[in-house]
């Protein structure tokens, strides 16, 4: 019910606080990846703060690394995008299981970046951006993406909105340097041009 509001939330304002309330009780029982998945991205979607979403990310924090390998590659991207969404209007504490839920996921999504849809692929690299990942990991799932959109993968695919999130992720990446800078200059390498 959450997934179908945060699709037509502008038409029933009201709706999400009454859903968000019941959805706390029901926590404890949302444990598979299709579920966890589909109440990041609801909740990213909806973009509120409360107590109730706070607790829902916390919970979806700490339920979600234990079943990361149930999840699809667009279980895997919806979960980074609705979280990257609401990482800023949780608690501490939820920020920190923001943080280690999202590099567990950009791991994940670095072993997958060959099945990511265009979306998927978009929407990923936006939310790593707008999360400020800058580790070794991180550096390994962009190479992984920079190859994919230099080489095989088809850019028609990508709806106008999807290219102008990938080129905004890339320049705030590339402005902070490290590890967009290094995939980027190992993914030339690895095509053979020059890095400079």
């Amino acid at each position: 019910a959450l997934h179908q509001a945060a699709k037509g939330v502008e038409r029933a304002p009201g709706v999400a606080d009454a859903l968000l309330r019941q959805l706390r009780r029901a926590l404890p029982h949302i444990t598979s990846a299709r579920l966890l998945s589909r109440l990041a991205w609801a909740l990213g979607k909806l973009g509120l703060s409360s107590p109730d979403v706070d607790a829902a990310v916390a919970h979806i924090c700490s339920v979600a690394p234990k079943a990361l390998a149930k999840f699809t590659s667009q279980d895997l991207t919806n979960t980074l995008w609705g979280i990257a969404r609401l990482r800023e209007g949780v608690s501490r504490a939820s920020a920190a299981g923001v943080a280690r839920l999202s590099q567990a996921i950009v791991r994940a999504c670095a072993q997958r970046v060959q099945e990511l849809t265009a979306q998927c692929l978009a929407n990923s690299l936006w939310a790593v951006a707008r999360l400020r990942l800058r580790r070794e990991l991180v550096r390994d799932f962009l190479g992984g993406c920079l190859r994919e959109l230099g080489g095989s993968r088809d850019l028609r695919g990508f709806t106008t909105q999807g290219i102008a999130n990938i080129l905004w992720a890339l320049a705030e990446l590339c402005a902070g340097g490290g590890a967009a800078d290094a995939a980027r200059k190992e993914s030339q390498a690895d095509r053979g041009t020059s890095a400079g």
